[in-house]
């Protein structure tokens, strides 16, 4: 499953703010998801534990971030996903995923917020603040 990414800008940060080689970026969302696959997928997906954003405060400052997956392309014809960490439409910090501009997923279990790459497959990687910066485990 792919999507596109025919928008200049994510929840409006544009795209060149996430990378300059960006041209274009899109968050996924439920729309965008039940416009893209079957019925019964997309039903899947909004009854399960996970989603497209999620607000936590993973660095532990008092204030929340809001976490967001989507996808890119860039000038040279690169696409992938991504997921955002941003606070009142700031963004702070991202990961990209180059590759196919398909589906990912977030889910929180406890004080973890675990990014899936896929909707039918058990790995993911750990979006976690490192008292300095968020990385990915």
């Amino acid at each position: 499953m792919e999507f596109e990414s025919t928008w200049g800008h994510a929840r409006g940060i544009a795209a060149s703010d996430f990378s300059p080689s960006w041209s274009s970026a899109a968050a996924l969302d439920d729309d965008v998801l039940s416009k893209s696959v079957a019925a019964p997928d997309a039903k899947e997906f909004l009854q399960s534990p996970l989603a497209f954003s999620v607000e936590a405060d993973l660095d532990g400052d008092g204030r929340s971030e809001d976490i967001f997956v989507g996808v890119f392309s860039t000038d040279t014809g690169t696409t992938g996903r991504f997921v955002a960490v941003t606070r009142d439409g700031e963004l702070l910090q991202h990961f990209e995923h180059p590759g196919t501009p398909g589906f990912s997923a977030l889910l929180e279990e406890g004080d973890e917020l675990h990014w899936y790459k896929c909707m039918q497959c058990g790995e993911f990687e750990t979006l976690r603040w490192s008292g300095g910066a968020y990385v990915l485990d």
